[in-house]
């Protein structure tokens, strides 16, 4: 699918190739994996909170920039941005 109303660097991106969308797929895959540990981490935390009998009292802030991009609109992986550079 072409990309018109889009920035000229991401209508000028051909198709992602077999080869990249299968890359992109298993780094997609390998960073949810990732998140496996901070799941292990998030729930270690709220048991010493809960432990110390302070986790009625305390927030917990989860941030992320989203910024790392997967081929959408065909761009290559990584954190460049057509619309902010």
């Amino acid at each position: 699918a072409s990309c018109p109303d889009h920035h000229w660097l991401v209508r000028q991106q051909p198709p992602l190739t077999e080869l990249e969308a299968t890359k992109v797929d298993e780094l997609y895959t390998s960073r949810l994996r990732t998140l496996l540990s901070v799941d292990d981490l998030v729930d270690d935390l709220i048991a010493t909170l809960s432990d110390f009998h302070v986790l009625d009292n305390t927030y917990i802030i989860f941030t992320s920039d989203n910024g790392y991009r997967f081929g959408q609109f065909r761009m290559p992986q990584g954190k460049f941005h057509p619309y902010e550079n």
